[in-house]
Order: C-alpha cells, then sequence, then structure tokens
C-alpha cells in the first residue's frame, strides 16, 4: 500500500521507528527512563535559556512527557518506563504560544 500522505520506516539496528506524515513526524528510540528524562530536562533547560516556551505534561515514575515550542512549531517528547523508549513528535503548531 503506498500513501502518500504517511510514510513508516523501521532501523531495526537502532531500535528507531519514524512515521511521517504532512502535518507530524513521530520517532522511537530504545534508551533507559533516566536517559530519556536526562534528555528531556535538557531539552528544557536550553529552552528556557533562548526563551522559547515548554510544558511539562507529566512527570511520574513510569511516564514523563513535555511539549517545547520551536521556531517552526513544537515538539512533544515522552519517556515509558515500562518499554524503555522516547518517543518524540515534531508538530507544525504549538499550543500554547
Amino acid at each position: 500500500m503506498n500513501d502518500e500522505k504517511n510514510a513508516y520506516t523501521q532501523d531495526l539496528a537502532s531500535d528507531k521507528v519514524k512515521v511521517s506524515s504532512k502535518k507530524s513526524d513521530y520517532n522511537r528510540k530504545m534508551m533507559s527512563f533516566a536517559e530519556c528524562k536526562y534528555r528531556i530536562n535538557t531539552l528544557q533547560s536550553l529552552a528556557r535559556y533562548v526563551g522559547r516556551k515548554f510544558q511539562l505534561i507529566e512527570n511520574s515514575s513510569q511516564f514523563y512527557a513535555a511539549r517545547v515550542c520551536t521556531e517552526s512549531g513544537s515538539v512533544y517528547l515522552s519517556c515509558n518506563a515500562a518499554t524503555n523508549t522516547m518517543l518524540s513528535q515534531n508538530s507544525p503548531t504549538c499550543p500554547f504560544k
């Protein structure tokens, strides 16, 4: 099935999945929950430093999620402790600009 609006690729060597569409891009990467939270916290610190808006969506022992506004929209990032995965989603809009 060929769909011009969505493209799905998987790279088994790096445990990455990418789904692309005109509206957003999804990426999944395998990593520890602690490393994932560290990366999101670093991105939030950089966002604060350059004056970008961000929002912590959830912070629990099993799930961590945040959204950061960018020049071209926003990035949603989440960490899942049960699956040791980081999910990122680029969006062309930022809901809290």
